[in-house]
Parts: C-alpha cells; structure tokens; sequence
C-alpha cells in the first residue's frame, strides 16, 4: 500500500509540475518577453536618453525575470525518456537550467546506466536536479559531483557536495525537497541515505537492487 501511494504521489507530482511548465511557457513568459520588446524598442527611439540608469535597471530586471522563468520552466518541464536518456537530460539541466553559480558541477555517470526504464530513470533525474539544486541554493556549495554506476546488477547514485550540511532530524516544515527525494526513492523501491552534518557537506545515495523496479512501467 505504501508503494502504491508513493507510486501516486509521484504520477500527481509529475503531473502538476509539466502543468506548471506549460503555464510558464504559454501565459507567463510571452507576457516577461512583450514588455522586454517595448522596453528595447522605446529605448532605440530615445537614443542617448535610453542610458538613464533607471531605465537600464528596468530592463535589467525584465531580462532577469524572463531568464528566471525559462529556468523554471526547464527545471519543471516532463522529461520524455523516450527519446533522450536520462544521462543527457540531466546534463542539459546542470548546463541550461541553474543560473549563474561559481560551483564546479561533475557529471561521472557510467554509459551501463544510461539507459534505463522510463519511471527509474525519472526517479533518479529527479533526485540528482534536487540534490544539486539543494547543494547551491542551500549548502552554498562549490563541488558537487554526480557519480552512477552499475555493479552485479545494483545500480548506486549518489551526489556529493562540499557545503555547509545541515541537520537531517532537523529540516523545517515547508521544505519539500528532501520529503520528494524520499518519496521518489520509495516509489521505484530504492534505499535511500541521506548523510549530512553542519559544516560537512552532504552525501545523497540512492541504491536499487534488481527487480521489481526495473521491470515496473518498462
């Protein structure tokens, strides 16, 4: 019963996140790239008067907002794991949809686990994209590394980083992030570890053993 509601959990999740993106993509950021078209064609007409520092402010924030956006959009939007693995979606991401961080990002994922069912490849897209988000926004890291692997059939993958750690017993109310990576792990029935300390870094490993998973939703 608990997978079957991990498994629902994560189908809902997915569902409102593509809703999300499909939102940002046709109401929000036409709107973001309307108002950025009238702020640069109002300032070729003003010509030296356009390098008022107000001005430029203003399109400044407009420019920002609309790269926010597309961030956002990127980082919420359906992978289709038809078409493109997992792999490649994941390096699409740490290169197009993180802003600008000073972070070293290392990608060391072995070719064998590539190419993996649809849901346990979700999962652990999603779970890396969490992981490392967390590691810059929160942990204020400068390394973080991807490593995946495939041993006698186990697949293990773990994110690693260099920030500033926190208390796992101790994360307040509000913050989904490790609460969908948990959810995540369980629905393709993967143990999960969690290790972290003030000041130490974090440690995200995901472990899933041979079936049921890999033949589930295949």
């Amino acid at each position: 019963m608990a997978a079957e509601r991990d498994d629902r959990f994560v189908d809902l999740l997915e569902q409102q996140q593509a809703e999300f993106a499909n939102e940002l993509h046709d109401t929000l950021l036409p709107w973001l790239f309307a108002a950025r078209l009238q702020v640069e064609q109002l300032q070729a007409a003003l010509g030296d008067a356009a390098f008022d520092p107000q001005f430029i402010a203003i399109l400044d924030t407009l420019t920002q907002a609309d790269g926010a956006g597309r961030r956002l959009m990127n980082h919420y939007d359906s992978p289709d794991f038809q078409t493109v693995t997992w792999h490649a979606t994941l390096q699409h991401y740490i290169s197009r949809g993180l802003g600008t961080h000073n972070a070293e990002i290392h990608l060391e994922l072995a070719a064998d686990t590539a190419d993996l069912p649809s849901n346990v490849a979700l999962a652990f897209y999603r779970i890396a994209q969490e992981a490392v988000r967390n590691a810059l926004r929160h942990g204020k890291a400068s390394l973080v590394t991807v490593h995946c692997r495939c041993r006698d059939g186990i697949y293990q993958l773990s994110i690693n980083d260099n920030g500033c750690g926190f208390d796992v017993d101790q994360v307040p109310a509000g913050h989904y992030g490790l609460r969908n990576i948990r959810r995540r792990a369980a629905a393709v029935a993967a143990s999960l570890i969690i290790d972290s300390h003030p000041g130490s870094g974090t440690n995200v490993q995901v472990i899933l053993k041979p079936a049921p998973a890999l033949s589930a939703h295949a």
